[in-house]
C-alpha cells in the first residue's frame, strides 16, 4: 500500500515538474547580473534602447527618473558572439533595473538560448502586446540567447502585439 502512494506522489511530481512541461523556471529574475567578463569584451560597438511606450508610467526606476518613455543606454564594447542575452544582463548590472524571463527548454543548447524577457524594470506584457526586440531595425528571428552579435549593433525593446 506505502509503495502505490510512493508511486502516485512520484508521478504528480512528474506530470508537474515544469521542465516536462518545456518551461525550466516561472517569473525568475536576472537576481544576479554580471558584467560582461574579460573575454566578452571587443570592439563591438552595442547600443541598447527600451521603448516603454504608453506603459512607461509602470517602470520602476529608469523612465521616472527621466520622465520619458525610453531610454537610450551608453553602449557596451563586446567581442565577436557575445550574446544579446549577455548584453542584456550587463546593462541590467551597471544601469541597475530589473528583467525577468522565463526559460523554456529545447531553445537551444545553451540554458540561455530559451530565455524569454516578460518583464522590464517592472513593465510587464500586456497581451497581446509582448517585449519584442529587434536587431538593427529588424525583429529578432530568434530568442536573445541565441542572437550573437558579430557587428557594431543596436538593439531596441518595445512593447507591440506578437
Amino acid at each position: 500500500m506505502v509503495w502505490g502512494h510512493l508511486q502516485t506522489s512520484m508521478l504528480v511530481c512528474l506530470l508537474c515538474s515544469p521542465a516536462l512541461s518545456g518551461c525550466l523556471s516561472d517569473n525568475e529574475s536576472l537576481a544576479n547580473p554580471s558584467p560582461l567578463s574579460f573575454d566578452e569584451v571587443g570592439p563591438l560597438n552595442i547600443t541598447v534602447t527600451i521603448d516603454f511606450g504608453r506603459f512607461s508610467n509602470e517602470s520602476l526606476s529608469l523612465v521616472p527618473e527621466h520622465n520619458y518613455t525610453n531610454i537610450t543606454f551608453s553602449p557596451l564594447f563586446a567581442s565577436n558572439g557575445t550574446t544579446a542575452f549577455r548584453i542584456m544582463e550587463a546593462i541590467q548590472a551597471r544601469e541597475n533595473f530589473s528583467i525577468e524571463v522565463t526559460y523554456y527548454a529545447g531553445m537551444g543548447s545553451e540554458p540561455s538560448s530559451g530565455a524569454f524577457v516578460h518583464t522590464i524594470d517592472g513593465v510587464g506584457q500586456h497581451p497581446p502586446e509582448y517585449w519584442i526586440v529587434y536587431h538593427n531595425d529588424k525583429r529578432a528571428e530568434v530568442g536573445i540567447g541565441a542572437l550573437k552579435l558579430s557587428q557594431d549593433s543596436t538593439l531596441y525593446w518595445v512593447l507591440e502585439e506578437y
